[in-house]
């Protein structure tokens, strides 16, 4: 945004293509946040403003112009005694929308990717992989095609009373659930081909030296923050054990959506909990009515000028899955269901930081994302990944409570909420036995065909559905296509001796060039922007043509001089499928490009590139294919 004393010159307000409209706004009323493909300039006659585009705001008076660009968030509210009387003017130039969806979709600066902390209470199932951990590692691997630094962060969550429920099922203690289960869900990862700068886990946080600074520190801050406040509440209590009741011990109604929900976040409507405002409160376990009894705890305002900061930054994060989370917000703003965050818990483990009370959940999750702040201080955005039912707690108490500890806004964290995959059309559950475990799916069958296939069905704004058929189905439908376009190829490359090197071109052959890089940009720009299905549907696209290509090029098998052009740009295409497979199917996608002695680390150097092969051994990538077959078949 860009505000001046007088009128840009290119909003000729005597033309027809300019629309105006006059508008105003009472005390502390303001506009909702959006953006457009108009461009659009304010003039303010009268009254003063704030006006707010993410992380920016600037103060507006009388005689001020501010002019917006193309799909620029913004939001006037009015906080003077007057109203705020201006006039808007905006215009439509096709040409520059034009110019600006074609813009590559990347990252410019250090890039922070954390993923959420799986609870050490037992394995993951398939319904955890197809959500952030999928998504955040393909976003990943996507930037290191881009040459983006990233510094990726995750862990396990420990210090949840989750853990002594599964134990005492288990008849295990609490550090015997947390360490097998950790050793079961780091395998889970690996078989999945997900990688991590940085896994910090359970016990690691008792014994890490950068852990304790950061933990020292972070608490230092908070304690002697103004929005620290000490209050009495009436928390929920249990006659029969004499004792209060926390977390995933207390049941009761969501103040949001009304739903039943434990007191930690609700799984319908993702809103964090605080035990004290559930409705109707229960035992878990036992069902028992609880009661309430008073007793002073630890709290964090929450801040209205920060709120709304925060709720147009989390707009500005305009992809599909990051409206997700403004909507969310939004929803909860006009329910008035966000109340001050609890700073203290009261359970059996954690970090003490008040009396016998523990760091809460939340301030745990935040602490963690302070340490991982620390190990990457040079990261100009953050982006964190989580499911649906996380969406309160990290979209918006969690960048809240690092924006009042003093964490730079550009470190503060900005959330890309995945939705829930439903298995037989109902949400995969560990606690209810209604899951396929990670580990015994991928000992049966390839990581590179799951990862392919959820980025399939996945969806931005709804619910994905896991099938064992469809999976098998389009599984086979993957390794047979891709292995005979390969196989044709080979074929094709037999006709011709010599270095395959692009001789004289059709227009044909330029056209199929561009149509190969068109589909490569907007295929890994769709990663980006958290789009996988698009991509999956662009890879196909690929194949398609490489097949059609490759069968019009056996009509040439007598122009020898010719024929190079086809089996080189053959081979540039087969390069371009590794590179958009690289991000979803890492290991036959690194295969592909180790044929022609690249990795994904050339993608900036040499992705455009139409390479001189002089001998192209393509028997890595056959094998791989088999091997996904023989594991299939079995």
């Amino acid at each position: 945004m860009k505000i001046t004393k007088a009128l840009p010159y290119s909003f000729d307000v005597r033309s027809k293509s300019v629309n105006t409209k006059n508008m105003f706004l009472h005390t502390n009323e303001k506009t909702n946040i959006h953006n457009h493909h108009d461009k659009e300039c304010w003039y303010i006659k009268s009254g003063k403003g704030i006006v707010r585009n993410g992380d920016t705001t600037a103060v507006l008076e009388a005689g001020d112009y501010i002019e917006f660009s193309l799909f620029e968030p913004h939001t006037i509210e009015n906080r003077s005694s007057e109203n705020l009387c201006f006039t808007a003017y905006w215009y439509a130039d096709w040409a520059e929308v034009l110019a600006e969806a074609n813009k590559d979709s990347q990252y410019s600066s250090k890039l922070l990717i954390q993923t959420a902390f799986p609870t050490p209470n037992g394995p993951l199932h398939l319904g955890h992989l197809s959500g952030a951990y999928l998504i955040s590692d393909i976003h990943r691997r996507c930037c290191e095609l881009k040459g983006i630094e990233t510094f990726s962060f995750c862990g396990t969550f420990g210090h949840t009373n989750h853990i002594d429920r599964s134990a005492e099922v288990q008849a295990l203690s609490y550090n015997e659930l947390a360490s097998r289960s950790e050793q079961k869900i780091i395998n889970n990862l690996e078989m999945f081909q997900t990688r991590y700068d940085a896994f910090l886990t359970h016990f690691s946080t008792l014994t890490s030296g950068s852990f304790n600074t950061s933990t020292t520190k972070f608490i230092e801050v908070l304690m002697s923050s103004s929005y620290l406040d000490e209050r009495e509440v009436l928390h929920p209590y249990s006659d029969s054990y004499g004792d209060f009741v926390s977390e995933s011990y207390v049941s009761g109604g969501c103040p949001n959506c009304g739903e039943i929900t434990i007191g930690m976040e609700c799984e319908s409507c993702g809103l964090y909990q605080d035990e004290c405002e559930l409705i109707d409160p229960f035992h878990s376990v036992t069902k028992e009515k609880l009661t309430h009894r008073p007793i002073k705890r630890l709290y964090l305002t929450l801040d209205r000028e920060i709120i709304t900061e925060l709720l147009a930054t989390c707009y500005s994060n305009n992809v599909a899955m990051g409206r997700t989370s403004f909507d969310g917000f939004k929803g909860y703003l006009e329910n008035n269901s966000l109340t001050d965050i609890a700073v203290t818990s009261i359970r059996r483990n954690g970090i003490s930081i008040y009396g016998d009370q523990k760091l809460s959940v939340i301030m745990e999750r935040a602490l963690r994302t302070y340490h991982a702040i620390s190990l990457f201080p040079e990261a100009e955005r953050h982006v964190f990944f989580c499911g649906k039912d996380n969406m309160c707690g990290t979209a918006i108490f969690l960048p809240y409570i690092l924006k009042v500890l003093g964490v730079p806004d550009k470190q503060i964290p900005i959330s890309v909420i995945t939705n829930f995959c439903l298995l037989e059309g109902r949400k995969f559950s560990t606690s209810a036995g209604h899951a396929i475990w990670a580990s015994e799916f991928l000992n049966s069958y390839p990581a590179d065909l799951l990862r392919l296939y959820l980025s399939g069905i996945q969806n931005q704004t709804f619910e994905s559905r896991f099938s064992v058929g469809e999976f098998h189905e389009s599984s086979r439908n993957f390794i047979n296509t891709v292995g005979d376009i390969f196989s044709q190829g080979s074929d094709l490359a037999t006709q011709y001796d010599g270095a395959a090197e692009a001789g004289p071109w059709l227009k044909q052959d330029v056209a199929f060039y561009r149509e190969l890089n068109e589909a490569m940009r907007h295929c890994i720009n769709s990663y980006t922007d958290c789009a996988l299905k698009s991509s999956i549907k662009r890879i196909s696209y690929i194949i398609d043509v490489i097949r059609d290509y490759i069968e019009e090029s056996t009509r040439y098998s007598g122009d020898k001089n010719y024929l190079r052009t086809r089996i080189a740009l053959t081979n540039y295409a087969y390069k371009c499928l590794g590179y958009c497979l690289y991000p979803v199917t890492p290991k036959i996608a690194t295969k592909i490009l180790a044929c022609f002695e690249i990795g994904p680390e050339d993608y900036q150097s040499k992705g455009i590139q139409v390479q001189v092969v002089t001998a192209l051994d393509l028997d890595p990538v056959f094998h791989e294919l088999n091997n996904m077959k023989v594991m299939m078949e079995a």
